[in-house]
């Protein structure tokens, strides 16, 4: 039963369609709205199905085949996949049922963010703009939020 317009219903069929199942109204039990995670759950589920796998099993070769990075996967998704499968594997193992977990460990990408520092002359032309805004009769204010919200940004770091 859905507890929000958010959450999607999902049925799971195969070989792992009862830990697959129980394990994803768990996970919706704790709060958890689960969509996304649903999605690789129901592949999961119908990759099982489709190469045979054992009753409640998750082999060695079937956990290292599922999180491989697929070649025109981002890398979000891709460790996102192998999140869903490592979770499943616990859950499985925890309950007494044959789970290998996967070895991969999906570490976070570097980030390429680079800061733009403001020099002082620029930071007061922004600050001159700001407290030139015209005034404006549907938005009297304007002028001085501008002046005071940039100031503040800036202030703060931001």
């Amino acid at each position: 039963m859905l507890k929000n317009k958010k959450e999607k219903a999902f049925c799971f069929t195969g070989p792992l369609a009862e830990p697959i199942s129980s394990f994803f109204e768990e996970m919706r039990l704790s709060g958890h709205v689960y969509n996304e995670e649903g999605y690789y759950l129901r592949q999961i589920a119908h990759t099982a199905e489709q190469e045979e796998l054992e009753v409640n099993c998750l082999t060695e070769e079937f956990v290292e085949s599922w999180c491989q990075k697929r070649e025109h996967e981002c890398h979000s998704n891709w460790g996102s996949r192998v999140v869903v499968m490592r979770k499943l594997a616990e859950y499985m193992s925890i309950r007494g049922m044959e789970a290998h977990k996967p070895m991969i460990q999906v570490h976070q990408k570097a980030s390429t963010f680079m800061p733009h520092i403001y020099t002082d002359s620029k930071l007061q032309r922004i600050f001159k703009q700001a407290d030139l805004l015209p005034f404006y009769p549907n938005c009297p204010n304007r002028g001085p939020v501008a002046s005071l919200l940039f100031r503040m940004l800036y202030g703060c770091g931001l």
